[in-house]
């Protein structure tokens, strides 16, 4: 008759082992049935742990920045840094925040398209560049603008936050230390051009909330899932398309105070531009105007409304002028402007939304494996692509991380093919072509990935119930359980038997 187990603290007990219920109801870990014995290792400090991610994101920040200080005066007879316009536009909207203008961002000139949290995070850094009287790149293009000091590495660190969220899955999913530490530097590899070349650290922030929200579902933990949806959300609404998979595994009875918390961060900050500037927000957030001829144009694009067409018109810019004794000063000239054609890419995004709430359907339907959710959580954000009318390649960026943190707890030979797929992918984003040529290769690549990394039909991860899911059995269905599974009374202590 064996001994009865240790009750192990919630906080540190292993998931993998099935729960049993005990003849008086009691819930605890069969740790006899899986043939080997539980013991309590004392686990490294947090620290120590997460070495391989510090040391990642040193080097994204060093390599960043000298990127950006080194590439133009290596590559080319100019001696500016290169610093990405996109930012310069966000660090612009943090601007108007720091100047309590934060009303008026959707119409500032700088074609804010997402929720007002990452001009509210960057707020700091512009208010601590306009006291020290740095310079910035914009409206006025300068060739080494002073507040990139500040800026550079705010940027950098923020879009590697995803890392810990990423290693966190990837500890969820029992993946050895080895094949960690490699998935953080592939990782790092992926959202580098993310960071240095476009300058996009609200996407990596969103999806980095999505994901502890999905682990907080895993958990059952659901003020904590509405609030990581509601930071994510916040940063940008890219995440919403994932909300329907973490709502599925919630109770219905959960939903009000998990959405509501989800929607009041956005709800706060959008309440100045829609009663300030209810025009120009409304059209930015739902229309969502994207240029065609800067960006990846696909199919879509014929489908895709036109908000204005290409035309010429007159503008007034400032140009630098040399004076006699060597001094510089600008003067306002009238110049001829080819405005591109801008179209609205929300009609097409609203078919990944119903896209995601078929597969939110699915999920609360199956209750699949976490290393599921995540690979359906990464074909959510590859859909996205497959039907935006015009691409940037760090669009692919989220859904290709998922993807890749749920191959790693396949095969060696999967993990290698999903990577070497990703890889491909990525490089074929930067390539320049036909709407159509475009559009094959970067959907040939996404759907390669998402079927070399797809966990249906391998056991990788077994599967454990959730903290929500547990319920104690009665004792008809006590019986039952003992009639076909002899071996949970190995677990249950020496009063089991007696009772049953």
């Amino acid at each position: 008759m064996s001994q009865e187990p240790e009750v192990v603290n919630e906080e540190n007990e292993d998931l993998t082992i099935p729960w049993v219920f005990t003849a008086g109801g009691q819930i605890r870990r069969a740790y006899g049935v899986m043939n080997r014995p539980y013991s309590r290792r004392k686990e490294a400090p947090w620290r120590h742990q997460h070495t391989s991610l510090y040391v990642a994101i040193a080097a994204i920040l060093l390599t960043g920045m000298a990127f950006s200080f080194w590439w133009y005066p290596l590559t080319s007879p100019s001696h500016s840094w290169y610093t990405p316009t996109d930012l310069w536009r966000t660090y612009r909207d943090a601007q108007y925040v720091s100047w309590s203008g934060e009303g008026v961002i959707y119409n500032s000139g700088t074609f804010f398209e997402s929720f007002p949290g990452i001009a509210v995070a960057l707020a700091p850094i512009a208010w601590i560049s306009g006291v020290l009287h740095l310079s910035e790149s914009f409206p006025l293009a300068i060739l080494r603008p002073s507040a990139w000091f500040l800026l550079g590495p705010a940027n950098l660190l923020l879009g590697s936050f995803i890392l810990f969220p990423l290693d966190a899955l990837a500890r969820r999913l029992k993946v050895n230390q080895s094949r960690r530490v490699v998935l953080t530097w592939l990782s790092a590899v992926l959202l580098w051009p993310v960071l240095v070349v476009w300058g996009h650290p609200e996407d990596l922030l969103a999806i980095a909330f999505t994901l502890y929200s999905l682990l907080a579902v895993e958990d059952g933990k659901w003020l904590r899932v509405g609030f990581f949806v509601g930071i994510a959300i916040a940063f940008q609404p890219l995440a919403l398309i994932v909300l329907p998979i973490s709502m599925s595994l919630i109770p219905a009875r959960k939903w009000p105070p998990v959405l509501f918390e989800a929607a009041l961060p956005s709800g706060i900050l959008l309440v100045a531009p829609l009663v300030q500037q209810w025009g120009p927000t409304t059209t930015y957030l739902l229309k969502q105007p994207s240029f065609l001829g800067l960006d990846h144009a696909t199919p879509w694009v014929s489908l895709a409304p036109v908000i204005s067409p290409a035309k010429t018109v007159l503008s007034k810019v400032a140009e630098s002028v040399r004076h006699a004794n060597g001094t510089l000063t600008l003067r306002e000239v009238t110049v001829r402007v080819h405005e591109i054609e801008t179209i609205a890419a929300g009609p097409e995004r609203l078919i990944v939304v119903a896209l995601s709430c078929a597969a939110g359907v699915w999920v609360g339907y199956r209750r699949p494996a976490l290393n599921q959710i995540l690979w359906l959580a990464a074909v959510v954000l590859c859909l996205r692509c497959l039907f935006e009318c015009v691409v940037d390649s760090y669009y692919l960026v989220p859904g290709l991380l998922l993807a890749i943190v749920v191959a790693s707890t396949l095969t060696r030979w999967r993990f290698a093919s999903t990577v070497t797929a990703a890889a491909i992918t990525t490089w074929a984003s930067y390539w320049f072509a036909s709407p159509w040529h475009y559009y094959l290769a970067i959907s040939t690549g996404l759907i390669a990935v998402l079927l070399l990394s797809s966990p249906f039909g391998n056991i990788a991860v077994p599967a454990s119930p959730r903290a929500h899911e547990i319920r104690p059995s009665s004792d008809v269905a006590r019986k039952r359980e003992l009639a076909s599974d002899p071996l949970s009374l190995v677990s249950e202590g020496p009063n089991a038997h007696e009772s049953s």
